[in-house]
């Protein structure tokens, strides 16, 4: 029973004091709605690669074509 008293009366310390004390951050996000889900995580490094080169290649198309159609001498209008 005394460990549960003393933990509330952290509890309430805890709220008392300034929202940027790292106890109030941690006790914020562990009963927020931010948790990390359990199990495998959804972005890996092997699928966060071929995003960023997928996007990559995307800029270096865009900017092709963008030099491209600047071109007068590509014969494109």
């Amino acid at each position: 029973m005394q460990v549960l008293e003393a933990r509330w009366r952290l509890f309430g310390q805890v709220l008392r004091r300034d929202r940027n004390i790292p106890a109030n951050k941690a006790m914020l996000f562990y009963f927020s709605d931010n948790k990390r889900a359990r199990g495998r995580p959804l972005k890996t490094l092997p699928i966060t690669l071929n995003n960023e080169w997928n996007a990559l290649v995307a800029e270096i198309r865009k900017t092709a074509e963008a030099a491209r159609s600047d071109d007068p001498a590509s014969g494109r209008l």
